[in-house]
């Protein structure tokens, strides 16, 4: 059986956008210099995101079946696979819009807004002298 993959980041991995979260998070880690901090943050995000994916996955597979399953024998559920091709136009599958996927993918990717007063209490406990910093960067 045949896949043709979708043509974008939907090619490397099934969650582009969890996966940049994620980064994102550990950027947002940075900006305290510490990469203990911005490690944590990734680690958080991933965790989140992967029973995220969990659960979106279980729908996915009742909505497109086999079709689904060989989609993830082809592309990683979260770190991307570097160097397969973007493939041509012929390859590329139709493209839908669904407003409540949209939101439960906007409430779900909110760990963004929880990483602002985390960072603001690792800041305090800083400043106060109860945490040390861990492998700072300046």
């Amino acid at each position: 059986m045949e896949t043709s993959l979708p043509n974008g980041p939907y090619r490397y991995t099934r969650n582009p956008l969890y996966f940049f979260s994620s980064l994102g998070l550990a950027g947002i880690g940075l900006t305290f210099g510490s990469i203990a901090i911005a490690a944590f943050y990734f680690l958080f995000g991933y965790l989140v995101f992967a029973y995220v994916c969990a659960r979106e996955s279980i729908a996915l597979d009742g909505l497109f079946g086999d079709a689904y399953r060989e989609y993830c024998r082809e592309v990683p559920a979260f770190f991307p696979r570097l160097g397969r091709s973007a493939g041509g136009a012929a390859d590329q599958l139709p493209m839908s819009f669904n407003p409540a996927a949209l939101k439960r993918t906007a409430i779900d990717s909110s760990c963004f807004l929880l990483a602002i007063p985390a960072s603001e209490l690792i800041e305090t406990l800083r400043f106060a002298g109860l945490l040390k910093p861990m492998l700072p960067l300046f």
